[in-house]
């Protein structure tokens, strides 16, 4: 079975953006990507917990903090001591957008 020139070029394209549209995509649960990227690739969750306390405060303990958004990332990025217990959180090496997403999704959990 021959498909036209025409044919071709609309299954690629429609390839494209099934290969694309994810990247550009917010339908992923945001809890599901806290779970999937900063508890296996930034490891977040090895000292922290969504409902209960481990090495760090439960996420959403630091939600009923009321800290803003910025200042969540500013301790993410930086790190922090004293906060919350003697045991310090070194700073995380993610980029600024990464470190946003965590904080908006810490602050949902109020």
């Amino acid at each position: 079975m021959k498909l036209s020139y025409k044919l071709w070029w609309v299954v690629f394209a429609l390839a494209c953006v099934a290969w694309i549209y994810p990247a550009f995509s917010n339908q992923e649960d945001d809890e599901e990507f806290i779970v999937n990227y900063f508890g296996t690739t930034r490891y977040c969750l090895s000292c922290h917990a969504v409902n209960k306390k481990l090495l760090g405060p439960a996420y959403k303990d630091v939600a009923k903090a009321g800290k803003s958004d910025e200042e969540l990332v500013n301790s993410i990025l930086n790190g922090s001591k004293g906060k919350w217990c003697n045991i310090p959180m070194t700073p995380n090496r993610i980029d600024k957008a990464e470190a946003l997403r965590l904080a908006k999704y810490i602050n949902s959990l109020k």
